[in-house]
């Protein structure tokens, strides 16, 4: 990590400290008099500094990390230290190096728009998470490829919807086949209907006489649609998700999601660690 532009100081302590006088006098200054165009540039730069600050951050993390500081200090890992250090939750603790280290090692391209500000914790979170989570079968050029078109959309929209691009780019990027039997998705996407046998009789009528109740019955409840398949569900069709308070005052959270709206609720969660 290059600490050229963090103060006038020799050594990066000396140039945080400089950063804090800095900040303090930021605190003490008489906002009011502010221009609208003056506020209108503080504000945007505050707001790009946080993401450099997590940038300067991730890079101490890794040094930490490779080192094996945490572990020397009595922690079972970086995480762990920095909850005990901080008082940061586990979770949020876990974030934080993770991203350390996506922005550092896999996600270079993703940690440079950090350090330059052109991009937010947040965004920069969700295209770690996506990139990791990208099918084995991917190349690095496609790992490349995919990182650069979320950074390019990060120009333009929020987490959430940053999400919502990258579970669409996952899927599209996914050339396993799921459909039952591992054939045609079409063909096989009612499981056992293209399995059922034909009646020779042309009754259509099974041992019972029933038309269409028994396994070869020609209807097989579809109204007559003479074997006519319908068409494939959406996947979001089995999104569902049920809250129940509960008579103590907690909620039952019961649900099952599809990958983009697991990927959003995930990312909605996160908003409010």
């Amino acid at each position: 990590m290059v600490f050229d532009d963090l103060g006038d100081g020799p050594d990066p302590p000396a140039r945080l400290a400089t950063i804090s006088r800095q900040l303090d006098g930021l605190l003490a200054a008489q906002a009011w008099q502010l221009s609208d165009g003056e506020l209108d540039g503080l504000i945007a730069r505050v707001c790009r500094l946080t993401g450099r600050v997590a940038a300067v951050r991730s890079a101490l993390f890794v040094e930490a990390q490779d080192r094996g500081f945490a572990v020397r200090h009595g922690a079972t890992d970086l995480a762990g230290w920095l909850r005990d250090r901080l008082r940061l939750t586990t979770r949020d603790a876990r974030r934080q190096v993770t991203l350390a280290r996506d922005t550092t090692t896999v996600c270079t391209a993703t940690g440079a728009a950090l350090t330059q500000g052109t991009i937010t914790v947040e965004q920069a979170i969700v295209i770690g998470d996506a990139r990791r989570s990208l099918p084995a079968g991917v190349t690095p050029d496609q790992h490349t490829a995919a990182e650069q078109a979320l950074l390019r959309f990060a120009d333009q929209f929020d987490p959430i919807h940053l999400t919502r691009i990258a579970a669409r780019l996952r899927e599209t990027l996914t050339t396993v086949d799921t459909s039952p039997g591992g054939d045609d998705p079409h063909a096989d996407s009612h499981t056992g209907e293209h399995t059922k046998p034909h009646s020779g009789s042309g009754s259509g009528r099974t041992d019972s006489g029933t038309g269409g109740g028994g396994a070869d019955g020609g209807s097989d409840g579809t109204g007559g649609e003479g074997g006519r398949e319908k068409p494939s569900p959406d996947p979001a069709d089995i999104r569902r998700l049920t809250l129940t308070d509960t008579p103590t005052g907690t909620t039952l959270i019961n649900g099952e999601l599809d990958a983009e709206g697991a990927a959003l609720l995930r990312t909605a969660l996160d908003s409010l660690a």
